[in-house]
């Protein structure tokens, strides 16, 4: 039946409802309405507590017709077995609309029958009330507008689980939680709750209403190492998780089980012998029914007359508030709209007015919020031994009393269980032996490279400083400087702030380290017979800007990175260890091409400068400084690779020791680089202007003074023009009387020797016929070479 066709319908029985109704009320016959109660009371699975919660309505349901003292409105309870299925409470709904005629309904049991329920019954204006279904999606007012409840939401049960775990001294959690609207929304209140309290979460699995085999998801809670476990599942499904539990050695002294308050009703269910142990010592959240008001007294003892023997089953009382509050507001419904048009269903209700009215029900005091929430006082109740008691009170502001008696955990008595069993941290922190030779290490290092490039600045003007670039050399001490700081930040347990200071600090230096290696290399093979690259017109401020360049593309990079998938800390933690691993935020897409074009980049730099080296490594032969550039790329390459390998997987109990050949792997590629490219010319400065040669010195003053110009430069055997070069005595292949010289007389010596054509940075080498005379201490040198004219 299509929606307009059963307003129709409702309209019209309404009109023939209060025509024959006025003539009844002349003679004092009463207006009769029917409430549905909208539970699986046939559903075996869910035991004897939903069949005794309806007993317990209709035991009570004379004191409904107290509401109105003039009699003229009456009202009667229609049982609509759910079944406990979504498809089965929505056509119980459709069939008591039409052939009971209900105005209102209680249920259901749990929020996934009572979602489709409400939809359903919202269209013929069916006012519905649950004790028990606690989803947030029942919340929401455009979709279910006339539906409130006598219980709290879930969200509320989550954040004082969540605060519960604090009082407790817990700081660690593994959540079970059903995929239905129940677990979903106790778990995610919890999870929200929890990041604000810090607690951390273990292991969050997650599993489907109608699964059976849970065996992956306890695996991961056994493994992810936390002892406080918090199943938010509906009480029949909880049953057979910690049956399997059990098997798995998750039910015992070391372990506690908190949920939310569908344990309540564990011991109603069809339990096999053992299943008691089961939630021995479990802790559970559950609005307070025990009001102990006069109304509260006196349904425990009509129960208990009608009933000796059984105890009030959980929920009763509650779902008593709500026929009482569906009987309250249709009759402030009639008050604000009248008999005629209430029976119509042809109207906007308005809740607030009606069906939110503050009263004293058997649960104490019924306060709602703006949605239909119920504002209720919780408790924390302990099952041990088959018997639930209160163990802690929780007021609304989520302040924590004990309660009327002790807790007991599964081990019988009251001492709170670990939270973690005793876990090795694999951490390298400020106190432990690893953590103190990891940062004296890089501190050494960095304290090594400041002292060192201060020497070289005050030195800037020596030989040895001046060759190898001070500027150059200053770049790479700066370099080398931000990767071990970059290293040094990784240290102990280093906030997200940290984890983004570290990729900055270490991607930075060691782009400032290749960019500049790149810049040395390309300079070496320039100028040196190179005509092609010597047409290129490359200046020093040319190189600046391009090094300049270079850093600004990998600032950009580091800069997307950081908005799009910036690094976080991650702990990863097992039941015998844990450690923490810096990951990334984002979509995998982003974080695969943040990571992919970084790598990428620095490769090509680092191919270049390899490639370069290579080239120029003949060079050193003569010049001293491109084969350190070709060591130098060479142990960069090494470094890198091996670093890469060991970043990008994870080692589990074997993390620390990676992390500890990490960092020094870092260390040695910093300080190797330094040591190359720096920290040599430093040490032949400081051995030159100490005469720490000294028998090096000798051997040059035996062939004269003028010797010195041809100390540095050693052609190799492959340079252009047959004669013979001249060469320092006892290590050089020489051309005249080097007996003479030994003995002190003069010495004429020729050869071809490079030959620096101007005094810029990139002024080139070429190969010239040099004549040396010892007497004279004089060198020539064609004019050829001398006016740019090469040599053939």
């Amino acid at each position: 039946m299509t929606y307009p066709s059963m307003k129709l319908m409702w309209v019209t029985l309404a009109i023939i409802l209060a025509s024959v109704c006025s003539i009844p009320h002349c003679h004092g016959n009463p207006t009769t309405f029917n409430i549905g109660i909208l539970l699986p009371m046939l559903t075996p699975s869910l035991g004897v507590f939903i069949p005794q919660i309806v007993e317990f309505l209709h035991l009570m349901a004379p004191d409904l017709n107290q509401l109105d003292p003039s009699g003229t409105y009456r009202f009667e309870l229609v049982d609509v077995p759910t079944n406990y299925t979504q498809r089965n409470a929505t056509l119980a709904v459709q069939r008591a609309l039409l052939r009971s005629n209900i105005y209102a309904g209680v249920g259901d049991y749990a929020s996934f029958a009572t979602i489709p329920e409400s939809l359903v019954g919202a269209q013929s204006n069916l006012f519905m009330c649950s004790g028990s279904a606690t989803s947030t999606d029942l919340s929401v007012k455009a979709t279910h507008p006339w539906f409130f409840r006598t219980i709290s939401d879930d969200p509320q049960q989550g954040r004082i689980l969540a605060q519960f775990v604090i009082f407790m001294g817990w700081s660690s959690v593994s959540i079970l939680a059903g995929s239905d609207s129940y677990g979903h929304s106790v778990s995610v209140a919890f999870l929200e709750k929890a990041s604000t309290l810090g607690i951390t979460i273990a292991s969050t699995q997650v599993f489907n209403p109608g699964d059976a085999d849970f065996t992956a998801q306890l695996s991961s809670v056994i493994n992810a190492g936390s002892r406080i476990i918090l199943l938010c599942a509906v009480v029949p499904q909880g049953l057979l998780i910690l049956r399997q539990a059990k098997k798995l050695g998750l039910i015992g002294p070391q372990y506690v089980w908190l949920g939310p308050e569908s344990y309540s009703s564990f011991g109603s269910l069809d339990l096999l012998p053992g299943d008691i142990d089961l939630v021995n010592g479990m802790l559970f959240t559950f609005p307070r029914e025990d009001s102990y008001n006069a109304a509260y007294n006196s349904s425990v003892q009509r129960w208990q007359t009608q009933f000796p023997g059984r105890p009030p089953m959980p929920l009763m009382f509650l779902f008593q508030d709500c026929v009482t509050a569906l009987a309250k507001g249709i009759l402030a419904s009639i008050d604000r709209v009248g008999l005629a048009t209430f029976l119509s269903r042809d109207y906007v209700p308005d809740m607030a007015s009606t069906f939110y009215q503050s009263f004293t029900g058997l649960s104490g005091d019924i306060v709602y919020d703006g949605v239909g929430n119920r504002v209720a006082y919780f408790s924390i109740l302990n099952w041990y031994n088959g018997t639930q008691t209160e163990a802690y009170q929780v007021a609304p502001d989520m302040s924590i009393l004990p309660g009327s008696s002790p807790i007991l955990f599964h081990s019988g008595t009251s001492v709170v269980p670990r939270d973690r069993p005793l876990q090795v941290a694999l951490v390298a922190t400020w106190s432990s032996a690893t953590g103190v030779i990891l940062a004296t290490l890089n501190l050494v290092a960095i304290a090594l490279i400041l002292l060192t490039l201060v020497y070289i600045t005050f030195h800037r003007e020596g030989a040895a400083v001046k060759a190898m670039s001070y500027p150059a050399m200053a770049l790479i001490s700066v370099g080398c400087t931000s990767v071990l700081v970059g290293n040094l930040l990784q240290l102990d347990v280093p906030s997200n702030a940290q984890c983004v200071a570290s990729l900055w600090s270490f991607v930075l230096g060691a782009q400032l380290v290749l960019a500049t290696g790149v810049a040395k290399t390309f300079r070496i093979w320039r100028i040196f017979d190179n005509k092609a690259l010597s047409k290129l017109g490359l200046t020093p401020s040319v190189l600046v800007a391009t090094v300049g360049a270079m850093t600004l593309v990998q600032i950009l990079l580091l800069a997307i990175w950081t908005v799009l998938a910036p690094p976080f800390l991650s702990q990863v933690s097992t039941a015998t260890y844990y450690y923490y691993s810096i990951k990334y935020s984002g979509t995998v897409a982003e974080q695969a091409a943040m990571q992919g074009l970084t790598l990428a980049y620095n490769a090509v730099l680092l191919a270049a400068f390899l490639t370069l080296a290579f080239k120029t490594r003949s060079v050193a032969l003569a010049f001293r400084e491109s084969v350190t550039l070709f060591y130098t790329a060479q142990n960069i390459v090494l470094a890198g690779v091996a670093l890469a390998l060991l970043s990008f997987f994870e080692f589990g109990s074997a993390s620390l020791a990676v992390f500890s050949v990490r960092q020094a792997l870092v260390v040695y590629g910093a300080m190797s680089t330094f040591g190359l490219l720096v920290g040599r010319a430093a040490l032949t400065h400081y051995a030159s202007s100490h005469h720490l040669g000294s028998h090096l010195h000798s051997r040059k003053r035996s062939l004269g003074a003028g010797i010195d110009g041809l100390k540095t430069y050693s052609p190799s055997r492959t340079d252009r023009g047959d004669a013979p070069a001249a060469v320092e005595s006892g290590s050089r292949r020489s051309v005249g009387n080097t007996s003479a010289a030994a003995a002190g007389e003069p010495v004429f010596l020729r050869g071809e020797f490079p030959v620096r054509k101007g005094s810029s940075m990139f002024s080139t080498w070429h190969k010239c016929k040099v004549t040396y005379n010892s007497r004279d201490s004089t060198c020539a040198i064609p004019f050829s070479c001398c006016v740019g004219t090469d040599t053939p």
